[in-house]
């Protein structure tokens, strides 16, 4: 990201927070980021997440380590893991039982990616409700 634009980003979240003084402060974070970080587990490879959002690949690469912890693939996976997560497996053993027949990525890592993103998604939406 550009200095400039970095430096309004970041006052524009000061001036947010001191707004909504009740609200995460990582909200606008979260916001930000959430189509990287679902795309990611939606099977996307670095490539096509780059052409969809027109970033960097050093942010992006940023965000996923940042955020969950996880590297960018050079390959798009043939299954959607946050899919399998929301509604195929009861259970992480069930998840990595289900993915680790799928493929060769870190299913254990998958998974705690997935919970982490739930849970971004579950405090943006908490925030949205509020102005309800």
């Amino acid at each position: 990201m550009p200095e400039n634009v970095s430096k309004n980003w970041e006052v524009f979240k000061e001036r947010f927070r001191e707004a909504n003084a009740d609200v995460n402060p990582d909200i606008l974070d979260f916001i930000a980021v959430e189509d990287i970080l679902l795309s990611h587990l939606n099977g996307y490879s670095l490539e096509r997440i780059l052409e969809i959002y027109q970033l960097s690949e050093e942010y992006v690469t940023i965000v996923l380590e940042e955020f969950m912890k996880v590297s960018p693939r050079d390959y798009a996976l043939d299954f959607n893991p946050y899919n399998i997560y929301k509604n195929q497996a009861v259970d992480k053993k069930m998840f990595i039982g289900i993915v680790s027949k799928k493929s060769r990525e870190n299913a254990e890592k998958l998974y705690e990616a997935c919970t982490i993103l739930e849970k971004i998604s579950e405090e943006i939406n908490e925030f949205y409700l509020q102005g309800d």
